[in-house]
């Protein structure tokens, strides 16, 4: 389930604002898991 939590998140960067999409990035290149994401 936490892989599909993440790849919600990932889906809802595009349409944030570009201060959150920047969090997001910092926030998934800080996690081992989202590294494939990216």
């Amino acid at each position: 389930m936490k892989a599909d939590m993440i790849a919600l998140n990932t889906d809802q960067a595009h349409f944030l604002p570009r201060t959150d999409y920047i969090s997001h990035a910092i926030y998934s290149a800080s996690a081992k898991d989202v590294e494939h994401v990216w």
